[in-house]
């Protein structure tokens, strides 16, 4: 008897929800994908001229995998169908079957071994479209967080800023008195020479204060 599997679209680890790491996306229970047939014959054996010995080899420990992780979903359906745990595991599971099934080296036959776990129950998704909602919202809160103290830094750092620009002024503004200081004091010495040569000049040859500021 041929049997058809349901594939669901959506690729999500268990292990990710586990984590408390949900991917953000929605669920789409509606997306599906039909296997091919299901018919009993032996796993055909890979033997493509073009594939290196240890590539079939990790190929068909791929397939292993698969056989296990849908064994695995069978014997948890009893328990946890309705949790979102079976869902999540479900959807994994069979995006990667199908994400195999495209490879070049899969083969129909490839599927026979493969049981078929049944899909999870529309609890089990509501509850891992709860799930991964919950997931997403913490994980936005977790972003807004962080955002708020980006912004509290940056205000610092702009205070920070701001505050070594005035310094720097304030310096520049005490610089240029300073200088303006040392300008006016040589200024004032100058003067004291022109006079102390002025007092030790004749009476009859002081030059009047016309002059005195012409030649100053």
């Amino acid at each position: 008897m041929q049997k058809r599997m349901i594939i669901l679209f959506i690729g999500l680890s268990f292990s990710s929800l586990a984590l408390g790491n949900a991917p953000s996306f929605q669920l789409k229970t509606d997306a599906q994908f039909t296997s091919p047939s299901l018919t009993k014959q032996k796993s055909i054996v890979i033997d493509d001229s073009d594939i290196r010995p240890s590539q079939i080899k990790l190929m068909n420990e791929r397939k292993d995998n698969l056989k296990k992780r849908a064994q695995k979903l069978i014997d948890m359906e009893t328990e946890y169908r309705e949790s979102y745990i079976y869902a999540g595991e479900y959807i994994s599971f069979v995006n990667d079957l199908k994400f195999a099934s495209e490879l070049k080296w899969w083969e129909e036959a490839d599927f026979v071994d493969i049981p078929e776990p049944p899909i999870p129950s529309p609890a089990a998704l509501e509850n891992l479209k709860a799930r991964i909602k919950e997931e997403q919202e913490k994980q936005q809160a977790i972003l807004k967080e962080e955002e708020r103290k980006n912004k509290e830094l940056a205000i610092k750092a702009k205070e920070v800023e701001d505050k070594r620009l005035m310094q720097e002024e304030a310096l520049r503004l005490k610089e240029a008195e300073l200088n303006e200081q040392i300008r006016h004091n040589q200024a004032v010495e100058e003067a004291i020479r022109e006079l102390t040569i002025i007092n030790q000049t004749p009476i009859r040859q002081i030059p009047n204060l016309r002059t005195i500021i012409k030649n100053w």
